[in-house]
């Protein structure tokens, strides 16, 4: 990036926290409270935003500068929101985060942890022991997926710092992912000595339950809502979603299908079809 889009990004959050810091040191009322609005890219950083990842991990250190000031500061590092701010007006972006499998956070979240921060200005800045800065919080540092699942691409997921988050996952919820993984594999194992099989319909319906079932995670979506009779259209299928079904197809599946492929077909039925067509010109020796 241009110097000066680095100066765009950075110097509303850096020179105006200064300003206002130096300008209020003249208040003779004390203040209440002293809060600023910084993002989780502050703690992971941004892929092509570090202009504005450096401007919000300003501002947490400068909440440890005022604390050794004895000054009141508080943080709040925000993560995607849905129903307020830039991304419910830009709901592309936010779409795509979500496949991902990040968190994305409400309103009433962002109240909530302000209303925290607020108290929290005029707390010490560390414990004795060990560093914790208690006026520094990170909201929306989630996942709605396991971070064992293949289709989890969150950000911070291989972060060193976060390795907490691998050690506190429920055992039932990697055990679901694993024996979902396993009854695919198996399946198409039995599809490959069996290839007349795969025209049943109880073979297209499973696969079609299969891509069901793999799209809602995708869409962050719960299953109990999956019928496989909707269009795909209804269902928000578009061309990102499709990217990441084709991507599935090709890793988990073994076969191929075009963004055009997926988009054009009528519904979960009609591509539990076709991926029955796929894998038995597959598995049928001689067969184009």
């Amino acid at each position: 990036m241009t110097f000066d889009q680095w100066q765009a990004a950075t110097q509303p959050k850096v020179q105006g926290t200064w300003n206002l810091h130096k300008v209020l040191l003249y208040q003779k009322e004390p203040l209440d409270f002293f809060f600023l609005f910084s993002s989780l890219s502050g703690l992971g950083g941004q892929p092509g935003q570090a202009n504005y990842a450096s401007a919000n991990a300003f501002l947490d250190a400068f909440v440890q500068y005022r604390k050794s000031l004895g000054l009141p500061a508080s943080v709040l590092d925000i993560g995607a929101m849905d129903d307020v701010g830039y991304l419910s007006q830009n709901t592309e972006i936010l779409e795509s985060l979500r496949t991902t499998a990040l968190h994305v956070l409400h309103e009433q979240d962002f109240l909530d942890s302000l209303q925290l921060m607020i108290n929290r200005s005029f707390l010490k800045g560390s414990d004795s022991t060990r560093y914790v800065n208690h006026s520094q919080v990170g909201i929306g540092v989630r996942s709605s997926l396991p971070l064992s699942a293949r289709n989890n691409r969150t950000l911070w997921k291989r972060d060193p710092r976060m390795a907490i988050y691998r050690n506190i996952e429920s055992q039932d919820t990697s055990t679901t992912v694993t024996t979902l993984d396993n009854s695919l594999k198996q399946f198409l194992r039995d599809a490959s000595t069996c290839p007349s099989s795969l025209s049943s319909e109880e073979s297209i319906a499973l696969l079609a339950k299969e891509i069901g079932e793999t799209l809602f995670g995708f869409m962050m979506r719960s299953i109990e809502d999956l019928d496989l009779n909707v269009p795909l259209s209804s269902l928000g299928v578009d061309s990102l979603v499709s990217i990441e079904l084709r991507n599935w197809f090709r890793q988990k599946v073994g076969v191929e299908f075009t963004v055009l492929e997926i988009i054009g077909s009528g519904c979960l039925l009609d591509l539990g079809k076709q991926t029955a067509t796929k894998l038995g010109e597959k598995y049928t020796p001689g067969c184009d």
